[in-house]
């Protein structure tokens, strides 16, 4: 296992800043995909957000999982990108950190499963940070039809956010390595929103859903 020591953590982040700073015009997303390595803590995300967040013109994407929370709950994430699994696990986390709740989570691979979860870490994140919604929530789940969770302002009622729920069939493919692919597709749903937001809003939402405390 290699662990990464002090001094390399603050030369990596030595040289982050110094990208920001250098690249101000031309910053228009920043994704934090992935675990920190050993030697880094879980704050070493937040870090890095608080030094380019006021220079980023674009959507912050957060691809995780573990130890994903004190970033979510900086209220300066656009989106939450995980898979299923991960979104379990996370939602495990968040009911873990409330108190008064008890785990009634269930392994499924059905589409009610990923909104059960879906609400606990939407819910945990608006309770959790003076009311803020997190504006978007993906969920891929392999084969099966990839749930995206877009906020809906304006029909937003009293204290409870709502949101509208997209669902996206996956065409029927022969995979030669999925290396890579939760990656590459952060890359480039992250690249679109730099683009535009269009490709959402212009969809049809396969339902609706109210988040209550």
């Amino acid at each position: 296992c290699v662990c990464v020591c002090g001094g390399e953590r603050e030369s990596l982040l030595t040289k982050i800043q110094e990208y920001v700073c250098e690249n101000t015009d031309t910053l228009f997303g920043v994704c934090f995909c992935g675990t920190t390595p050993p030697g880094v803590s879980e704050n070493v995300y937040v870090e890095i957000l608080h030094m380019c967040r006021n220079r980023v013109h674009g959507p912050i994407v957060v691809d995780g999982y573990k130890g994903v929370l004190p970033l979510l709950l900086t209220g300066y994430i656009h989106t939450l990108k995980i898979n299923e699994d991960e979104l379990h696990a996370l939602a495990d986390d968040c009911q873990k950190h409330t108190p008064h709740t008890s785990d009634t989570h269930t392994k499924s691979d059905t589409p009610d499963s990923i909104h059960t979860h879906a609400i606990t870490v939407l819910r945990y994140i608006y309770v959790n940070v003076n009311r803020y919604p997190l504006p978007v929530l993906a969920v891929t789940a392999g084969k099966q039809p990839a749930t995206l969770y877009v906020y809906d302002d304006a029909h937003t009622t009293d204290m409870h956010p709502r949101y509208n729920v997209y669902r996206y069939t996956m065409p029927k493919i022969t995979p030669v390595n999925p290396i890579g692919a939760g990656d590459t597709c952060t890359g480039i749903y992250s690249a679109a929103l730099c683009g535009c937001l269009s490709h959402i809003t212009s969809l049809q939402p396969h339902t609706h859903t109210q988040i209550k405390q």
